[in-house]
């Protein structure tokens, strides 16, 4: 069987086990993409506060200038 007749999961197999992928890089690469993907998507800037807080706003129509003031210590390690 020659190359280009190997199935993708066979070829994923194979360029892990050389160690030609990092399957934790891989990982890690997705999920940053996925948080850019997110984020791209916010309406609202996302601001360090002067007291060490991240903040910013969410939609909540509840309110009245229809958003909602969110605030966290830190961001996700």
């Amino acid at each position: 069987m020659g190359i280009r007749e190997l199935e993708s999961e066979d070829l994923l197999r194979y360029v892990v086990s050389q160690g030609m992928i990092n399957l934790d890089d891989v990982r890690k690469t997705m999920q940053e993409r996925e948080r850019q993907r997110i984020l791209r998507k916010h309406p609202y800037e996302i601001r360090e506060s002067s007291y060490g807080r991240w903040r910013t706003y969410l939609p909540d129509e509840s309110k009245p200038n229809k958003r909602r003031l969110i605030a966290k210590k830190r961001g996700k390690n």
